[in-house]
């Protein structure tokens, strides 16, 4: 853990700024997905609150965040973060994609570097970033239904996924994860902490693939890329690039058999690989769920 800044940038709140922000957060939930939320140099920026419970509770408004990267995020989109209290920033990034794009933080914000799939990793299952390249032009559908098992069975991937329940179970302190473009990495952790907070698959993957709307700028942008590589490299197709940018259900299933297959449900596999316990799945819901019966109740 360190904390990363790139400006030292200190805050005078005000009341007409933290009205606006509520305002802002307190959007009309979209139907059972994540809320987008409007801002512009933070690609893919949603709040997990439009997501609910069999037992009629929802997930606390500002307070859980999933992204793309801050690398390009501008001083005064970062000042509405910090006003809403976002204070934990989980980089799920390798350490090569960090350095080369870091996140632009406040300096009193802490930095979780916790890379998911580690270089270290491909070495081990394809023999190097390079080997891993040539084996995903072959098959990429194949090749990123393998990772999404990876981020899952890989100790590097399990250490990640302790490291943010850690934080999660301290208390409803708002937090932030991302990758690169708040796809796949970022997908398959807000997959985790949904299930660990009893919501229902249908909603899981629907906000799973919510990223192929919320993102659809970003996605385009790398599949005009990704078309120029295609250029060089004939090897690739169309449907190579579709199944590289987008979030597929494909992927998500890959990760949901093996699961099912190796412990039976999410939260097995949450007990005995991440040494989640029942009060710890209770203290989760306690911290970051609220009864929509409490927000009607205040809203009347």
């Amino acid at each position: 853990m360190k904390n990363t800044t790139t400006n030292n940038m200190e805050l005078n709140d005000s009341k007409e700024e933290s009205t606006s922000l509520h305002q802002m957060l307190n959007t009309s939930p979209q139907e059972n997905v994540s809320i987008l939320l409007p801002f512009k140099t933070i690609h893919n920026l949603r709040d997990l609150s439009g997501l609910t419970t069999a037992n009629n509770k929802r997930i606390k408004n500002g307070k859980m965040f999933r992204s793309a990267n801050l690398h390009h995020a501008s001083t005064e989109e970062l000042m509405v973060l910090n006003r809403m209290g976002l204070k934990r920033i989980f980089d799920l990034r390798t350490e090569w994609e960090s350095d080369a794009q870091p996140d632009r933080l406040f300096k009193s914000w802490k930095l979780f570097m916790e890379p998911v799939l580690h270089e270290s990793i491909l070495s081990s299952f394809y023999g190097g970033q390079i080997s891993f390249a040539v084996h995903a032009i072959k098959d990429m559908n194949k090749a990123m239904q393998e990772a999404y098992i990876l981020m899952l069975s890989s100790e590097r991937g399990k250490k990640t996924w302790k490291k943010l329940f850690e934080e999660l179970l301290k208390d409803d302190t708002p937090i932030l994860w991302h990758c690169t473009e708040g796809k796949d990495r970022t997908g398959m952790a807000a997959a985790l902490i949904e299930h660990a907070l009893s919501i229902d698959e249908d909603q899981i993957l629907a906000d799973y693939l919510q990223t192929n709307i919320d993102a659809a700028g970003l996605i385009k942008s790398d599949e005009q890329a990704a078309d120029r590589i295609i250029l060089f490299d004939r090897r690739l197709l169309e449907e190579d690039v579709d199944d590289f940018v987008t979030a597929r259900k494909d992927y998500y299933e890959a990760a949901n058999q093996w699961i099912k297959e190796n412990y039976g449900s999410w939260k097995s596999y949450l007990k005995q690989e991440i040494g989640l316990s029942d009060s710890d799945f209770e203290r989760l819901e306690k911290n970051w769920l609220i009864d929509i019966n409490e927000i009607e109740q205040s809203e009347d």
